[in-house]
């Protein structure tokens, strides 16, 4: 899955359009039942909390640090402590996870939540 969403988000554009994508992307992971198995449930439960949480800092925080650190280099995202909002945005992202996952509306869900998802990262650019 790391892989998926680190391809899409790759694929061009500046940095907060890369951090879209991959946040995109992995909402469209998400709409995959043994991924939603695996990853969303029985990863925590199996692993514990703590480990499960190791493991997500070691893949994950990585990518939306590095992403949102490029983003504010760029210009793109106003400056602000990237530590603490790279902590931030993931967990706003396995609540969507989760929505996704559990939404049985043939799609509507995903689209929701990508639509809010995508309006929230958008606010990060700050006054204009």
């Amino acid at each position: 899955m790391v892989e998926r969403v680190a391809a899409r988000a790759t694929s061009g554009g500046d940095p907060l359009e890369a951090l879209r994508a991959g946040a995109q992307a992995f909402l469209d992971a998400c709409e995959d039942p043994a991924l939603q198995r695996i990853a969303l449930i029985d990863a925590p439960s199996v692993l514990g909390w703590e480990r499960w949480r190791e493991i997500d800092l070691k893949y994950g925080f990585g990518l939306m640090r590095g992403a949102l650190e490029a983003a504010m280099e760029a210009g793109l995202i106003e400056r602000q402590p990237v530590r603490a909002l790279a902590h931030l945005l993931p967990g706003a992202l396995y609540e969507a996870a989760l929505l996704v996952a559990r939404g049985d509306d043939h799609g509507q869900t995903r689209r929701e939540v990508g639509h809010a998802l995508a309006r929230h990262l958008d606010a990060l650019r700050g006054p204009r």
